[in-house]
C-alpha cells in the first residue's frame, strides 16, 4: 500500500525517510485519508523516542508523500535475534529500549494518540542507542479528528 526508501531532501541536503502511497490507492478516499492522517498524527507529536516527520506533500501526479528523519539502525526485532535469552545483555538493553517506547506511548496517549500497531517490528534501535517507536499507520485520535481528505490535500499542496 505505501512504499519506505531514503532519498535526499535536495534543498536542506540531508537523507531522510520518503513515504509514499502506492499510486493504485491514491484515488481511494479511505487509503489516502489514512495515510495523510499518519504523516499529520506523527507530525504533531514532537518526542525524542518518536521519529520526526518533515514534510507532507502531494508530488506532480497527485499522489501524497511525506519525509521523516532516516533512521540508521535495525529494528528491535532484529536487536533480540542477536542476542540470546536470558542474557544480561538482552535484558538489560531490552528494559532501557522497552522503557523508552513506554515513554513514547505515555507522551503519544498524553495528545490523544493511540499507536494501535505495537510490535517489535515498529521499534527502530538507531546505530548509537537511539530508540524510536515507529509506523503510526493505525493509529488513532481518541480526543479530536484529524485534518484529513480533501481539505489536508489542498493544504499540502500549499
Amino acid at each position: 500500500m505505501e512504499h519506505i526508501h531514503p532519498t535526499v531532501d535536495r534543498n536542506l541536503l540531508r537523507r531522510v525517510a520518503l513515504k509514499r502511497l502506492d499510486k493504485d490507492y491514491t484515488n481511494t478516499p479511505f487509503y489516502r485519508d489514512s495515510f495523510i492522517a499518519e504523516a499529520q498524527m506523527a507530525g504533531q507529536l514532537e518526542h525524542p523516542n518518536i521519529v520526526p516527520v518533515h514534510e507532507l506533500s502531494v508530488d506532480e501526479n497527485g499522489v501524497p508523500y511525506f519525509t521523516m528523519k532516516l533512521v540508521q539502525g535495525e529494528s528491535f526485532d532484529e536487536w533480540l535475534r542477536k542476542r540470546p535469552p536470558g542474557a544480561i545483555e538482552r535484558i538489560e538493553g531490552g528494559i532501557e529500549i522497552l522503557l523508552k517506547v513506554c515513554d513514547a506511548l505515555a507522551y503519544a496517549h498524553h495528545r490523544g494518540v493511540v499507536h494501535r500497531d505495537l510490535k517489535p517490528a515498529n521499534i527502530m534501535v538507531g546505530d548509537f542507542g537511539q530508540v524510536y517507536l515507529m509506523d503510526w499507520g493505525l493509529a488513532k485520535l481518541t480526543r479530536t479528528a484529524p485534518a484529513s481528505g480533501e481539505y489536508a490535500l489542498m493544504n499540502a499542496r500549499g
